[in-house]
């Protein structure tokens, strides 16, 4: 064996030597990478669970405000509804008294003046065609509830926290619908 096959040997054993000390290297970077990669996976499925736990703490709290925002403004526009009923019937009350005051002086005019059978009828007339305007302007107050109430809700308006500066000092006092008429 002359001294290039030695050299050729020897050569080949070392660089036997490094391709296992490169596999040995090799190895131990891939095991520390899979214990790397499975440390990483675990913290990442603590954190998301985390994220997932806030989450659902966060849209439960807003669940629960949105109800009690539902609850606040039902009862909001409950309380609305029956002040706009309990206004109405009032106020349609009221107009009945009128018509019939209004009817009653009618016959009483009707009585004591020179009015024939058709004034009479034709001033019956027109008070039957004001009770039933007055029931139109009912029914439009009625029907304009909802869009009232909507308006309150979504403004969230408050009289009490408006202040004292918002209400007036000396309101008008309550008239009646005939006399309202007659006043324009």
């Amino acid at each position: 064996m002359d001294e290039a096959d030695l050299l050729l040997r020897e050569a080949e054993e070392q660089i036997e030597a490094w391709l296992c000390e490169l596999d040995a290297e090799w190895h131990r970077i891939l095991t520390s990478a899979r214990a790397d990669a499975a440390r990483i996976v675990r913290a990442a499925h603590v954190d998301a669970s985390r994220v997932i736990a806030d989450a659902h703490y966060r849209a439960a709290a807003a669940v629960a405000d949105a109800e009690e925002k539902v609850a606040k403004a039902e009862a909001d526009a409950t309380a609305l509804l029956a002040g706009a009923a309990r206004l109405a019937r009032m106020q349609l009350e009221e107009t009945a008294i009128e018509v019939h005051d209004a009817r009653q002086l009618t016959e009483q005019v009707a009585a004591a003046s020179s009015l024939n059978e058709d004034d009479l009828a034709a001033l019956r007339t027109s008070v039957e065609r004001l009770r039933t305007e007055l029931s139109r302007v009912v029914d439009a107050a009625f029907d304009a509830l909802p869009a009232v109430e909507a308006t309150a809700a979504a403004l969230r308006l408050d009289i009490d926290d408006l202040g004292p500066a918002w209400r007036p000092v000396n309101p008008e006092p309550r008239r009646g619908f005939i006399r309202r008429l007659l006043r324009r």
